[in-house]
């Protein structure tokens, strides 16, 4: 009987103390790195570092509405058909990154590779308009801005919606 009950619980033991190990592990590999991996990470500083790192200049709320206003750039919606018929910028066309290979055919023979250009998504959270305007340079697109805030941000401004 003694023998049954150390048997379940030997495999318990194994389990914690090989969960103990792997976590002393890393953690000192993580403070032992040169570049440690972040434990968390604001993902609105992630989606503008990554523009920066692309090359795309970024725009305000007030300088996009600017490029709205005056129709000095094509505006460009990255998400999903669905959130694009739910309401968007005025004048912008559907352009989702999660369907480039269906939709590119229909918007980017409208360009020239000079044509200025704003991208925008959902927000700070959403990174699908860094993936489109990344995606415009790697095609030869060489004005490409990003709106970051995206339609969240024009929303919270009051700013009006198609």
């Amino acid at each position: 009987m003694i023998m049954a009950g150390r048997t379940r619980i030997a495999p318990l033991v194994q389990v914690l103390v090989l969960g103990i190990v792997t976590l002393l592990a890393g953690t000192a590999s993580q403070l032992l790195r040169d570049n440690p991996i972040a434990w968390t990470e604001d993902w609105s500083n992630r989606v503008l570092a990554a523009a920066m790192e692309a090359g795309l200049p970024i725009l305000t709320a007030e300088e996009a509405r600017e490029v709205v206003d005056s129709m000095s750039h094509i505006v460009l919606d990255a998400r999903p058909l669905s959130d694009f018929d739910a309401g968007h910028l005025p004048t912008a066309l559907p352009l989702p990154v999660d369907d480039l290979e269906t939709h590119q055919f229909n918007v980017l023979p409208m360009l020239t590779p000079d044509q200025p250009v704003m991208v925008y998504c959902s927000g700070l959270e959403c990174d699908e308009s860094i993936a489109l305007g990344t995606f415009l340079i790697q095609q030869g697109y060489t004005n490409v801005a990003l709106f970051a805030g995206g339609i969240t941000e024009w929303k919270d401004k009051g700013y009006p919606v198609e």
